[in-house]
């Protein structure tokens, strides 16, 4: 029993040694990006087991920055305790293949539902804090607006373009009442109006946990909150800037368009990298639906290239093998 106990213990101990050893490891140095006119971003979400293939697919891409965009752990009952909060971080981003991925390129995250707290919550979940503390501890990334501190929403500013890393749980209000639903709440989205409408820049990113423009509808959907959803999307459509989406959490992959009568909004979806993936449903039919890919797991890449002040975007969904299983130009 002493030996089983000691065994118990030791690889307890390696697991917090591993995730200390992870956060400290992870690179958020963004200065070699300063002066380039082509930048190729990674993004994904939904990370629930240790599938060395897609990861190694996706470090064999070799990109500039990686984005993940929520679900990057999977919390069941661990959120009570921030041992055992970071040791789940420490068996996804712990192993060899991923910290040295992740040591070399910068890497930014943001939360969905299952590493907030629980299956679909708000902010009404009991251990926020908990999870809050976890999520900081493990991803060092950029400081956040003054008026967000208890957020988890910041800006990443490059030459030509800012991503905005949005927070869609912790001022989330789920309600049967249409007017008290709340997503981005209204304090974060004078946030991202107010970058939106300052914006001299060719393009804007906004990334977000949950699809912002949803095919079909669901009670996690940001089309149930449509007085937000006018908001953004009157303010995509004011900025100056072209503005693209991109998201996680479908448990398949997507590439959107969606025409508005100022300009079109384009988003797209990776979803899982190494959670189970599933079909899409309903919605295929939909003219706004330019790709779907729900073979295998997947993760997302935007090449940009801005060379004589022209913008060029080439989306792409990868399977797990590093094949292009989408690839869309964005026009």
């Amino acid at each position: 029993m002493n030996n089983i106990f000691y065994l118990i213990l030791f690889f307890k101990l390696q697991l917090g040694v591993a995730y200390a050893e992870s956060i400290q490891r992870i690179n958020t140095n963004i200065e070699g990006l300063r002066g380039k006119n082509s930048v190729s971003i990674a993004f994904a979400s939904c990370i629930k087991d240790f599938k060395p293939r897609i990861w190694q697919s996706l470090a064999d891409k070799k990109p500039d920055i990686i984005l993940l965009l929520g679900d990057n752990i999977y919390i069941a009952d661990e959120y009570k305790e921030l041992r055992l909060l970071e040791e789940l971080y420490a068996a996804n981003f712990s192993p060899p293949l991923v910290s040295e991925l992740l040591s070399r390129t910068p890497t930014f995250a943001i939360w969905d539902d299952h590493d907030f707290g629980l299956n679909n919550s708000d902010s009404s979940f009991p251990f926020k804090s908990t999870t809050l503390k976890a999520f900081r501890g493990q991803w060092p990334n950029l400081p956040g607006p003054d008026n967000l501190k208890e957020s988890i929403a910041f800006k990443i500013s490059l030459d030509f373009m800012d991503i905005l890393m949005t927070d869609n749980r912790t001022y989330r209000v789920h309600s049967r009442n249409e007017s008290e639903r709340v997503y981005f709440g209204d304090k974060q989205l004078r946030w991202i109006e107010a970058e939106l409408d300052k914006s001299n820049k060719p393009l804007t990113i906004i990334a977000s946990g949950n699809s912002l423009f949803p095919i079909t509808g669901s009670p996690e959907s940001f089309r149930n909150v449509p007085g937000e959803r006018r908001r953004l999307i009157d303010a995509i459509n004011r900025s100056s800037s072209k503005v693209i989406a991109i998201s996680g959490d479908l448990h398949h992959a997507l590439v959107s368009k969606h025409g508005h009568p100022e300009k079109n909004i384009y988003e797209v979806t990776s979803s899982p990298l190494t959670a189970p993936f599933r079909s899409m449903r309903d919605g295929q039919s939909s003219p706004a639906v330019q790709g779907v890919f729900a073979e295998d797991n997947n993760f997302g890449m935007l090449r940009i290239d801005h060379s004589e002040n022209k913008l060029k975007i080439q989306a792409q969904i990868f399977d797990s093998h590093g094949n292009a299983a989408i690839d869309y130009k964005i026009k």
